[in-house]
């Protein structure tokens, strides 16, 4: 008798990858995979009737969204972040040919300018046979411009034009 599985992952690369693992072993069946993105509630995953549910953090607490900034939305280096990447993965998207995904991670270090973030990194997923060299350049470059266009974007983000909530 095969344990079946459900896969309820936020990133389609990594869901797509567990289930190439999984489906290797004869013991395993993997029976559903919910859609990365999807908003998968705990009463969702307690009607499942598979024996395991691979999930991460990221799907699992999906419904316990971060509360909005306060009053003063650009003293919140978490949310400028937040905020921000969504915005560059979207400049990403739009503005480079070859990517079916983009996810964009910015993470602060105490102490460092907001425009100076201790990791700005993209991970993408390439259409076939894309020219990574050249998109990778890309990316580097909106990142780059995105980050040095801090002051506009903080300002911008102050008077509203990014909802936070």
């Amino acid at each position: 008798m095969k344990i079946k599985v459900s896969l309820a992952f936020s990133n389609t690369l990594f869901s797509d990858g567990i289930g190439r693992l999984l489906a290797g072993d004869p013991d395993l069946e993997v029976s559903a995979v919910i859609d990365p993105g999807h908003v998968c509630s705990r009463t969702d995953l307690e009607k499942c009737q598979d024996s395991v549910i691979l999930t991460d953090f990221i799907s699992l607490y999906n419904s316990l969204s971060e509360a909005a900034a306060g009053k003063n939305a650009v003293s919140h280096v978490g949310k400028i972040y937040n905020i921000l990447a969504h915005k560059t993965a979207h400049t990403i998207y739009e503005s480079v040919d070859g990517i079916k995904e983009v996810y964009v991670w910015l993470a602060s270090q105490i102490g460092e300018p907001v425009n100076q973030p201790v990791i700005a990194s993209a991970q993408v997923l390439l259409e076939h046979r894309a020219p990574f060299p050249l998109i990778r350049r890309k990316i580097g470059e909106i990142i780059n411009k995105e980050l040095s266009q801090m002051d506009v974007f903080c300002s911008d983000l102050l008077h509203g034009k990014y909802p936070v909530c």
